[in-house]
């Protein structure tokens, strides 16, 4: 199991979800890559899914359809959004920090900016930051299992991709395992794309996959790199590899690192942006109530 990513959110509750679901039922090995801080609060993921990554698929249920977006939120709550885009609880780890949650066969820690820096490349956009960062992580935690089978003189069957701050629903056997074919990748495919935040497949398979990084940035494909979405981008270099998406064995809980998490206090700057507001927005009441129920229930 490659886990890679930035810590944030309530990593107990992540990592005992995947030791339960995952490594204690397969007997795995575990390979950690992240880097050198751990995020209480991450700020806004995604735009139109924040709501989903954030709070779960209870409050998305119950959500205005005008919040659903942020751009929403930024253009009608510009005080609350800008104190809510903001991470929280950012603070240094090291190789201990992780060891005391969690057994791992190896573990690798990088500084962000020092990583950035050294690649001399042209970043179009924070968007593309990030997408470096991950396929740079997968590739390093897949390169970590590589390394440990040379050491001891064997090869893993099956690696699986995971990122630290997501929950796993389902379970997997080996005969599940048995069932793939060797140009077959385990993961969630949309109508965007393909999913990045977990996969699994046969070793060569994942060797495959993870080679993305040295395509895009190491070889500086210029083709791939001009995909904006990490999720098409991972659709077109699969379909060049003739690898075929096939439906894994588990369900993802985006927000399982989250969710019960402590938020920024934004009691004033909603006061601010809804005085500012009056009644000018339909649905003002809903919306008010709505964001009181997330952020002030659970707020420092």
């Amino acid at each position: 199991v490659c886990l890679s990513g930035l810590f944030r959110g309530d990593i107990y509750k992540v990592i005992a979800n995947l030791k339960f679901n995952l490594i204690d039922n397969l007997n795995a090995d575990l390979f950690i890559f992240t880097w050198d801080r751990y995020v209480q609060y991450p700020g806004f993921c995604g735009d139109e899914n924040w709501v989903y990554r954030l709070f779960g698929g209870k409050f998305l249920k119950k959500c205005p359809d005008e919040l659903k977006t942020l751009s929403f939120l930024k253009q009608k709550f510009p005080n609350t959004y800008s104190k809510l885009n903001i991470e929280q609880g950012v603070q240094k780890i090291n190789q201990k920090y992780i060891q005391d949650i969690v057994k791992c066969s190896n573990i690798q820690i990088q500084n962000e900016e020092e990583f950035i820096s050294s690649l001399y490349l042209n970043m179009t956009s924070k968007r593309e930051t990030n997408r470096i960062k991950m396929f740079y992580g997968i590739y390093k935690s897949i390169q970590m299992a590589l390394e440990y089978e040379k050491i001891n003189k064997f090869r893993y069957d099956y690696i699986f991709r995971v990122r630290p701050d997501i929950g796993l629903i389902g379970n997997i056997e080996i005969k599940d395992l048995n069932k793939l074919k060797n140009n077959e990748l385990a993961v969630d495919f949309f109508s965007y794309g393909v999913q990045d935040q977990f996969f699994y497949a046969h070793r060569n398979v994942m060797i495959e996959v993870a080679k993305i990084w040295e395509y895009c940035y190491e070889k500086n494909d210029i083709f791939l790199r001009s995909f904006d979405s990490s999720h098409y981008l991972l659709f077109i270099y699969l379909t060049l590899r003739n690898i075929l998406t096939v439906k894994p064995n588990f369900r993802r809980d985006v927000s399982l690192a989250t969710r019960d998490n402590v938020f920024p206090n934004v009691a004033k700057e909603l006061q601010e942006d809804f005085l500012k507001l009056n009644m000018k927005i339909e649905n003002n009441i809903n919306i008010k109530n709505f964001l009181e129920e997330m952020f002030l229930t659970s707020s420092n």
